[in-house]
């Protein structure tokens, strides 16, 4: 990430930066990420901050960490309008019927012609001037800037001890790759931050729209970095605990940066609704050339002897095409859109291409995924359907044509663990108290400042069991997460009081996977615990272990719209 910019050929193309190396193009986005996925250990040349070549350096390649949006002159704004074919027509209009002496219709056509002009140049000036605000952030920051002499060799990232005194307070342009900074409570972040160390909760609602803040913690060498370990720009820290990272991306190169940017060069998509009505212009044309010539013809058989004069001729034939495409088509059109638009601004909704709210008009359904934006941001506990492969699982499958056999299935639905243990007490001699560490033990939760936070549905997981999260620094000042059974689950393990589940190792969930690993130790027995999207963990089973009902399960509670994990 940070080769000399002398040593690089590059050029910028709609606010990303391109370069040749060994004799390929590739992209300057996300290169700090794919080195870091590469090989975790690059991460160790950024843990005393950036010296001020390579700042100087990252600068010219990467420029400021700003999102600046920049805006067409007033002049070419105007030249664009008069270019499109819409207002040639037009002024084509206005000539003809001027030389034909209808003076007034011309003068009308015309002041509403450039009275459509004038308001669409000044939509489009306002609407570049008012995202051009609302992207612009120059905030404060705390920088490390550790002295070249005091460089500190240090392979791992959460071991490293940052020097308060060498945090400098800079403004959020002057951020580069490689630079490393801490994140505060209720500090909106400005650069895609990867955390080095300590964790911190993030709103997320700008990016995302997801409305529950999402919890990030502390890179891990010994993992690739995820989603968990990255805070993006544009996002707010709720709360924060020690969190100290490295910038990853600036400007257009982070999150918020690329969604500016496919608003800014969305693809151009021509609509039927324009295409059918270039189509039909199209015919009319075909049609008044017809016409046309019927009435070259007829003059020739010394009809209409009066229009024989060429100049006269050319002014009818060009009137033709006028009468048959009404100049004023055009401008009721961008009028209509100018009106819809403002009623729609009036309504806190914002249109950068007009043309598209005639499209928007035909909807008629509109599906949303996220569910939880347009209901409430929790979820509710539905049940578990247990499965522990004993004599009460197995059932008899009887298949069309063949003998009766025996499979193991889901039998028994519990509408919470309070109903599972009252009909399945868990003993050390059983498996019933797996369903108790899996709940307790898999997830990411963690506390800060001496509150729960995490993923709603594993908070509303946690919470059936009873349980409680602790977070405990050791002798060598790591943080590590403990999960302390309840008292009747001590009691019915014979446990001591103090015994507690120790998470050693998370392996979090991301899309690709869509499942999540931990791995847990209680009194030096280790558990690895994996939870996902039930046609994944499916997939991890041996077909003969599986309940033969699975599938339909499955099929019945999603399609009562409920989230189901395995």
């Amino acid at each position: 990430p940070h080769q000399l910019a002398e040593t690089r050929y590059y050029f910028n193309y709609k606010k990303h930066v391109f370069y040749f190396a060994s004799g390929e193009l590739k992209v300057l986005a996300g290169e700090m990420l794919r080195a870091i996925h590469e090989s975790t250990d690059v991460v160790a040349g950024y843990l005393n901050g950036s010296t001020a070549r390579a700042r100087e350096d990252m600068q010219k390649v990467y420029k400021r960490n700003l999102i600046e949006i920049d805006s067409d002159p007033l002049l070419h704004m105007l030249l664009k309008e008069l270019a499109s074919p819409y207002t040639i027509f037009q002024i084509w209009a206005i000539v003809v019927w001027v030389f034909d002496d209808y003076i007034l219709y011309g003068g009308v056509i015309l002041v509403m012609m450039s009275m459509a002009i004038v308001t669409s140049i000044y939509e489009n000036y306002t609407q570049a001037k008012r995202m051009k605000q609302m992207t612009f952030i120059n905030e404060p920051v705390q920088v490390y800037r550790a002295p070249v002499a005091e460089f500190e060799a240090c392979a791992d990232a959460s071991a490293k001890v940052f020097k308060r005194d060498y945090f400098a307070r800079l403004m959020s342009i002057e951020l580069v790759v490689g630079d490393v900074v801490q994140i505060k409570q209720g500090e909106n972040v400005t650069a895609d931050v990867m955390l080095l160390q300590g964790k911190c909760l993030m709103n997320e609602a700008m990016l995302t729209g997801e409305t529950v803040p999402i919890l990030k913690r502390a890179f891990s060498s010994s993992m690739r970095p995820n989603d968990a370990n990255v805070v993006y720009a544009g996002t707010e820290c709720v709360m924060a605990k020690n969190a100290i990272g490295v910038v990853v991306n600036t400007g257009f190169y982070t999150k918020k940066g690329e969604i500016i940017r496919s608003l800014l060069f969305t693809e151009q998509k021509e609509f039927k609704f324009k295409t059918d009505a270039f189509r039909l212009l199209g015919v009319i044309f075909v049609v008044v050339v017809c016409f046309f010539v019927w009435f070259i013809i007829c003059i020739e058989h010394s009809a209409y002897m009066e229009y024989y004069q060429g100049w006269t001729l050319f002014i009818k034939g060009a009137e033709m095409f006028t009468v048959a495409v009404p100049p004023v088509l055009p401008l009721a059109i961008t009028i209509g859109l100018e009106i819809a638009s403002q009623r729609l601004k009036r309504r806190q909704v914002y249109c950068l291409f007009l043309e598209k709210i005639n499209q928007a008009g035909r909807v008629r359904l509109c599906c949303f995924d996220k569910t939880g934006t347009l209901t409430q941001n929790v979820l509710e506990f539905r049940g578990l359907l247990p499965l522990y492969n004993t004599e009460e699982d197995w059932d008899v499958k009887i298949s069309e044509g063949e003998l009766a056999e025996q499979f193991v299935s889901f039998n028994q639905f519990y509408n919470n663990m309070e109903e599972f243990a009252h009909e399945n007490p868990i003993s050390a001699a059983n498996r019933n108290h797996i369903m108790y560490e899996i709940m307790a033990c898999c997830h990411s939760l963690q506390v800060l400042e001496g509150e729960m936070v995490g993923d709603p549905i594993e908070l509303q997981l946690f919470a059936q069991t009873g349980f409680t999260l602790e977070t405990l620094v050791d002798e060598t000042e790591r943080e590590q997460t403990l999960v302390r059974p309840d008292e009747y689950y001590t009691k019915k393990l014979k446990l001591q009081q103090s015994d507690a589940y120790v998470i050693e190792h998370t392996l979090d969930f991301t899309s690709d996977r869509k499942r999540m690993s931990v791995v847990a130790n209680l009194n030096g027995r280790r558990r690895l615990f994996v939870k996902g999207a039930p046609e994944v963990i499916k997939s991890l089973c041996f077909s003969q272990n599986l309940p033969f009902n699975f599938d339909d399960e499955l099929r019945e509670f999603t399609e009562q719209g409920y989230r189901v994990l395995s």
